[in-house]
């Protein structure tokens, strides 16, 4: 048995960190259960995979002559996603709508605009019936999700760090669904929340602001912002699932293991994680250190924002540095999407 299989078989359900179609049908195989993507990933995928993607891009500009490079790169996005949701259909259609979930995110410019991402989310949901749209995790981003659930449209908040921000997206679906007209049993919305970023935030306050904090206590922090999340959802009965993302160590892996969770894991570190010696538990409920904690509450203001429950209000959530770094970098890659784009026309 390998480890994924083996964590699977401890409660928690794997998603391929990837659209591209190799590495999903890989991870299928393995037992995956869903699948997501950002800017930055398609981006990537594209740009890997020229062979598969670019004929995609001259058939629609040839069906669809006029369109500007970004609507032209829309298309695109919605051509890998339903590529990429037929992986998944199997699955979708065993569980009954349950599982088998493809995540494809909003343009992250719109992350302050609700009405646009509400728009361009009925779009992406129209895609394929198991389509999840991935929804920023600002004070916006809130108003979207809340009615987006409203309608029935699944939703996974994303840009997220803290358990502030997993309570008000898990609250906010709630509300949500409860508008609904009918209710349905196979639909679960999704929060996500970035570890790894977390880590890789404090390290560049650690480093900016010369803390002498212990060179390892930053790794733990989007775990123990995890654990707390995944306990603070138990304890209210919010439905939402938590989704572990953005890994960058094997704790980041085997420390969040359990019931009723999503890790998404990028083709590379799964497979390491896969052939792996490391023994695995149900480790989610095993608490972080307090001598770990004692030492990032000491020398990380924003690590006590991100863990405590009332850390943050909504309107502080885009003003996060982890929010701040990540939002650029997703913008960054849907602009060199764009930039592909351009290059590419006229040469079908």
């Amino acid at each position: 048995m390998g480890k994924i299989e083996e964590m699977i078989g401890l409660g928690a359900d794997f998603w391929s960190d990837s659209c591209d179609l190799r590495e999903l049908s890989a991870a299928v195989e393995r037992g995956a259960v869903g699948a997501t993507s950002n800017p930055v990933i398609v981006s990537t995928v594209v740009a890997e995979d020229p062979d598969t993607w670019d004929p995609h891009l001259h058939r629609i500009e040839r069906e669809q002559p006029g369109l500007s490079d970004e609507a032209l790169a829309w298309r695109w996005i919605d051509a890998i996603a339903v590529e990429a949701s037929r992986l998944l259909l199997p699955v979708f259609e065993r569980t009954r709508g349950a599982k088998g979930i493809l995540n494809v995110q909003v343009n992250p410019e719109h992350a302050r605009a609700p009405e646009k991402m509400i728009d361009q989310a009925r779009h992406l949901a129209s895609l394929a019936p198991n389509l999840a749209v991935k929804i920023p995790l600002t004070r916006e981003g809130l108003v979207a999700i809340e009615a987006l659930s409203a309608e029935g449209i699944r939703t996974n908040a994303t840009v997220s760090f803290s358990v502030s921000q997993a309570i008000a997206a898990a609250e906010a679906m709630e509300r949500g669904m409860r508008r609904r007209s009918r209710g349905d049993s196979a639909f679960t919305p999704y929060v996500t929340i970035m570890v790894g970023r977390v880590a890789d935030h404090l390290k560049r306050v650690q480093e900016a602001e010369m803390l002498l904090a212990d060179p390892g206590a930053a790794d733990w922090a989007g775990i123990a912002i995890f654990k707390r999340a995944y306990a603070r959802f138990r304890e209210r009965g919010l439905r939402p699932v938590l989704v572990a993302a953005a890994y960058r160590h094997r704790r980041q892996w085997s420390e969040l293991i359990g019931d009723g969770l999503v890790q998404s894991i990028p083709y590379k570190w799964w497979c390491a994680f896969d052939a792996s010696d490391v023994p695995l538990t149900n480790t989610i409920d095993h608490p972080v250190s307090p001598s770990i904690l004692s030492e990032l509450s000491r020398y990380f203001p924003d690590f006590v924002r991100a863990y405590e429950d009332d850390g943050m209000r909504p309107d502080e959530f885009d003003r996060y540095g982890a929010s701040v770094a990540t939002l650029r970098q997703f913008e960054a890659g849907y602009r060199e999407l764009v930039a592909r784009v351009s290059r590419l026309r006229g040469r079908s």
